[in-house]
């Protein structure tokens, strides 16, 4: 701090106070609880539920204790049945056995302060299946950041153990690592990323974003193995950065393509190797298709100053209608070293394992799905191919959609985009009003290559924000006969499932 005055009079030699003030941040009391376990599990093994306090502001309420009872309703599961959190972090782990197969689902009550959480729905399954479903937060930035607050120590502990994310990636801004910019350690920042990375148990990847001017918009890059820095983010192009990534196995995936910087226009080019997801849906707001008017369209949003849906930003419909086969994610683009929270945009990935190499291979393999942070459970196929994929299959072509919500799934619709016709077009309405429905229709595009995707949305909101999910899409080649004898397009609800 410089002094400006002394003796009342203005100071004429500046100069630093010997004792420097600093500012301590206190966590409020806590408003509720986050109960988070595994999507994926296995009778008779532990998994492991997290529980957090979080006050107002989102954070952990480190400074409060509290008198938890768990109950468990929905399938059968060991574990206790109360729960003492300590002041002084605001989280803790307890391990929970499951004894049947089914849903499992977990009831956590702060009865003194009136505080309920329901956690996520978990898949039992008798023997252990051959891929899981897994959740990370792929976008988030801290203090490295010249427009984020909160240091890497504390994003990577919140990301694991209060909002209880199997895997995510730091990703500041490149252009902070530079020389004469910003100071930015980039081998502390790898450092930090090595160190809490925990195969088996959280997966921190390595990854950063470069912020491009039109047409090329903002893309986070992501490593299979050691990162390297590319050059200024500015004076660079995006196929100038692919070149620079090659034979590195990194990923780069746009984002807030409808909002931010426009145009953003793709159409001179594409690295299939490099590009493979895109970022469907973050706190800035909505990138599926351009509709304003949409609840989470970025004019809706107070995650930042306020903004617009862009007509010439880059739509997830349009990307597809253009050839571009990206899976669908999201992430939060937290700026605040708060990763994962429940309405600001996770990834769903379903792979082998949790380390830093699944991970990594289930996104280049598209393999991924997109919610609003909320841990829906969804499976979508066409023609026994499943979302991600690209294949033939015989028409009509058979759908496949189910899914189990955290809340009253209100509305399941699947959208169809034929070549050589504009647009997609929604074929299919559901609204199974419960929280678990498995649905089976049919439908022939006609000739010609098609796409398909479905999309969801609950009935309640999380934090004022509508919940929902979106699949990644289904390509289906065009050298498939009908088959004689069936009808095309809505076709009966097969088996639905409730609670």
């Amino acid at each position: 701090m410089i002094s400006k005055y002394r003796r009342g009079k203005p100071d004429q030699d500046p100069r630093l106070h010997t004792q420097r003030p600093s500012v301590t941040l206190v966590a409020a009391e806590p408003i509720e609880i986050f109960a988070t376990a595994q999507s994926d599990a296995v009778v008779g093994e532990p998994l492991i539920l997290k529980v957090a306090l979080i006050d107002e502001h989102a954070n952990p309420a480190a400074t409060s204790s509290a008198s938890l009872v768990l109950e468990v309703i929905a399938g059968r599961a060991d574990l206790p049945s109360a729960l003492e959190v300590p002041a002084g972090r605001g989280w803790l782990e307890v391990e929970c056995v499951p004894r049947t197969a089914g849903v499992l689902r977990v009831r956590v009550s702060d009865r003194a302060r009136r505080l309920v959480a329901l956690s996520n729905p978990v898949r039992v399954h008798e023997s252990a299946p051959s891929t899981r479903i897994f959740w990370g937060d792929l976008h988030s930035h801290t203090d490295v950041s010249g427009d984020g607050i909160g240091s890497g120590e504390h994003a990577y502990e919140y990301a694991r153990q209060v909002t209880a994310l199997d895997f995510y990636s730091r990703t500041d801004h490149n252009s902070y690592f530079e020389d004469g910019a910003m100071p930015g350690d980039f081998a502390e920042y790898v450092r930090r990323a090595d160190e809490s990375n925990a195969p088996g148990q959280f997966v921190a990847l390595h990854g950063y974003e470069v912020s491009f001017g039109p047409p090329y918009g903002h893309h986070n890059v992501y490593f299979r193995d050691r990162p390297i820095q590319v050059g200024d983010t500015y004076s660079s192009t995006l196929p100038e950065l692919w070149k620079a990534l090659a034979g590195r196995r990194a990923l780069t995936i746009p984002h807030h393509t409808m909002k931010m910087p426009a145009p953003v226009d793709w159409s001179d080019g594409d690295d299939p190797e490099q590009r493979r997801n895109f970022e469907i849906y973050s706190a800035h707001g909505l990138s599926e298709e351009f509709d304003p008017y949409h609840p989470l369209a970025f004019e809706q949003s107070l995650f930042t100053n306020p903004s617009s849906t862009q007509r010439t930003g880059t739509s997830a419909q349009r990307a597809w209608e253009n050839g571009l086969e990206l899976s669908a994610i999201a992430s939060s683009d937290d700026h605040r070293a708060q990763p994962g929270l429940p309405h600001h945009g996770v990834a769903a990935v379903r792979a082998t394992g949790l380390t830093r190499a699944e991970i990594f291979d289930a996104l280049y393999e598209r393999r991924t799905y997109a919610t609003t942070g909320v841990r829906i459970l969804l499976d979508f196929s066409v023609g026994g191919i499943e979302m991600g994929g690209r294949g033939a299959a015989p028409r009509p072509l058979e759908i496949h959609c189910a899914a189990t919500g955290t809340d009253l799934i209100d509305l399941v619709e699947v959208l169809r985009h034929v070549a050589g016709r504009p647009g997609f077009r929604i074929v299919a309405t559901l609204r199974p009003g419960e929280d678990r429905f498995e649905w089976r229709t049919t439908d022939d595009p006609g000739p010609g290559a098609a796409i398909y995707y479905a999309r969801l949305r609950q009935r309640g909101m999380v934090r004022g924000v509508v919940a929902m999910a979106w699949s990644s899409p289904v390509w289906i080649d065009a050298d498939a006969d009908s088959r004689p004898g069936t009808s095309s397009g809505g076709g009966p609800l097969q088996r639905k499932v409730g609670r």
